[in-house]
């Protein structure tokens, strides 16, 4: 009887692979959301809105920035961005007064405070300062729309 010797597996995965897995995740959630997307929907903005468009359009830029610098750190990796994933809720927005979106867009981001929230520590110290300032950025966000109009 001829046995075969153990097969062992090894475990070649790095903590730069963790990061890239996590960068990854968050960066798909980027693109789902409804935040970068609102540059392209243009909802409709009267006089009332004119504070809040502008820190809509400070929001998408922001969100565009994190966006690359998210894919940057998985280039950085030696990972591949994934590939984007867009949300669809917001196609039927175009002609949507803005005041009526905002309760859906402190929603998002919520829900984006909640995604980072849930990633932990990708074992990269570059990548975790990054994360835990996206996620600064994402609740200095939520507070400024949630509290706009009441200064």
């Amino acid at each position: 009887m001829n046995e075969s010797p153990p097969q062992f597996q090894i475990d070649t995965a790095t903590a730069d692979d963790q990061a890239v897995d996590v960068l990854n995740r968050l960066l798909q959630a980027e693109f789902h959301s409804l935040v970068p997307r609102l540059a392209e929907v243009r909802p409709f903005v009267n006089w009332d809105d004119a504070e809040a468009h502008v820190l809509i359009e400070r929001l998408t830029a922001d969100a565009e920035a994190r966006r690359r610098d998210i894919a940057t750190a998985v280039m950085r990796l030696r990972g591949i961005p994934v590939t984007p994933r867009r949300c669809i809720m917001s196609t039927g927005m175009h002609y949507i007064r803005l005041d009526h979106i905002i309760p859906d867009i402190i929603a998002d981001i919520r829900e984006m405070i909640e995604t980072y929230n849930s990633v932990g520590k990708t074992g990269n110290a570059d990548a975790d300062a990054l994360i835990a300032r996206i996620l600064a950025d994402h609740k200095q966000h939520l507070s400024e729309l949630e509290n706009r109009g009441t200064a």
